[in-house]
């Protein structure tokens, strides 16, 4: 039997600076959790759980009823076991917002780590360490994604929304969630950083180590990659990270112009 749920649900409204409110432009939108899968009832959780977020319209019918249009939805979080994202409204008045220097109102979503599978580890079980943890808080905005290739990937419905057209150029402009670490957090990190190394830029053709690579799994990496116009059509084009890397695994983010064309700031902790 495939069986569906959805839980734990926020419903906000979000500007391109952050909360919406009846001041700015905004929009509605909701993160939400899944559970479902083909397994027995009497189980009643399962490991397939997902975190995601949409994005839709909000209308009201005559007998007072609401209704919720989906118009774009995407992953808030890609980890396995990251779930139960609960948001908090943090507006510019209050002495958080004063102290960092922010003069906007802002939602802040953080996610729950879970711990053993959602309870389907066989017992005993091995203890993982961070059950209960809550990953570190992010700001959500709308956010605009420029120059992207005006080809069929982007016209199909999925995590984006086409905001405006360059003919002349083949590109758009997209619009989406914004996510990125509450600044705060990011500034502490930055701030006291022991250890800061700044690389030039440089054209690679092939794989290239780092000159310093970090000596801990705990740090910041932010880069810009930039794609010829030529890999617009090349979908073995790739570039990005290997972090993370052990002669037992090692963790790859990359990035294609075949299907996004634009600079991606890369942050990594």
């Amino acid at each position: 039997m495939d069986l569906q749920n959805f839980e734990v649900a926020n419903v906000f409204t979000l500007s391109e600076t952050g909360y919406g409110n009846e001041d700015v432009a905004s929009d509605f939108f909701t993160t939400i959790g899944t559970e479902g899968g083909d397994y027995p009832v009497a189980l009643q959780t399962s490991p397939d759980h997902d975190m995601l977020w949409i994005n839709g319209n909000v209308t009201r019918s005559e007998n007072g009823t609401v209704h919720f249009e989906p118009t774009m939805a995407g992953v808030l979080d890609w980890g396995i076991q990251g779930y139960a994202a609960a948001g908090k409204i943090l507006p510019s008045s209050s002495k958080a917002s004063k102290n960092s220097g922010t003069t906007v109102d802002r939602f802040l979503s953080y996610v729950w780590l879970t711990n053993d599978d959602y309870g389907q580890s066989n017992f005993p079980k091995r203890q993982q360490g961070w059950d209960g943890t809550l990953l570190t808080a992010r700001e959500l905005s709308k956010g605009s994604i420029p120059n992207v290739v005006d080809n069929g990937l982007v016209h199909e419905k999925a995590s984006w929304l086409i905001k405006s057209r360059n003919d002349s150029a083949g590109t758009v402009e997209l619009t989406t969630l914004h996510q990125k670490i509450v600044r705060e957090a990011y500034s502490a990190f930055t701030n006291n950083a022991t250890n800061v190394h700044h690389q030039p830029s440089t054209k690679l053709k092939s794989s290239k180590d780092l000159e310093v690579s970090p000596e801990s799994k705990f740090f910041v990496l932010r880069a810009t990659i930039e794609f010829p116009e030529t890999a617009r059509n090349d979908s073995s084009v790739k570039a990005g990270f290997k972090i993370l890397a052990s002669e037992h695994e090692a963790t790859s983010i990359y990035y294609r112009e075949h299907f996004k064309n634009y600079i991606k700031d890369i942050a990594s902790h």
